[in-house]
């Protein structure tokens, strides 16, 4: 994939935006804090997104749309997308709450 100048210009532009928006909180978050917080406000976005993709996965392998992927399942999912985040990222969305 190649980036153009106003591509890359524009990702740093968001970078900066991000490190800025980390760097002035005034509040410092603790590690478990920021985790709890944050997970859930991640959760919250990507929950859909999740539901979603096990529909789809159930769907291709056995091709009934009868099918309703479990909490569990999909706590399981996105517990697993939480630890794959960096923890910069894990700060972001606790900052979003």
């Amino acid at each position: 994939m190649t980036l153009t100048i106003d591509q890359l210009h524009a990702r740093i532009n968001c970078l900066e935006m991000h490190i800025q928006a980390l760097l002035s909180s005034k509040s410092t978050l603790k590690h478990n804090n920021a985790s709890a917080s944050g997970f859930k406000s991640f959760a919250k976005a990507v929950r859909h997104h999740v539901r979603s993709y096990l529909f789809n996965i159930h769907f291709t392998n056995t091709g009934h749309s009868n099918f309703n992927p479990k909490n569990t399942d999909i706590l399981i999912e996105i517990s697993a997308m939480w630890n794959d985040i960096s923890y910069e990222e894990k700060l972001h969305w606790a900052a979003l709450r």
